[in-house]
């Protein structure tokens, strides 16, 4: 028997930088063939204006999320992608193990 997962990616929120760029939550919803659903989210970080990345370099990831449902997701990331304080202090943890 043959059968896949369905999966479904949209970007949930998103708000503009002070100084440019933007903070987003990417939600993805995998949906197997048994109709049980998993979400996933990320909290991305793009601190310049332009949309296209140079390749191999991806937007920096700087929170991730599971839950049952895509409410759950953004529960979970809400309050740190409206939060300048919190964006800034992933991304200074996150540049402090390069």
């Amino acid at each position: 028997m043959y059968s896949m997962e369905r999966v479904e990616s949209t970007r949930a929120f998103t708000r503009e930088l002070p100084g440019g760029g933007y903070v987003a939550i990417e939600v993805t919803v995998t949906t197997r063939p048994d109709g049980a659903t998993a979400c996933r989210g990320e909290l991305v970080v793009e601190r310049r204006a332009e949309v296209d990345r140079r390749e191999g370099h991806p937007v920096p990831v700087v929170a991730e999320a599971m839950a049952d449902d895509a409410a759950g997701v953004l529960d979970a990331l809400f309050p740190i992608a409206t939060s300048n304080a919190q964006v800034a202090r992933r991304l200074m943890a996150q540049n402090a193990y390069r």
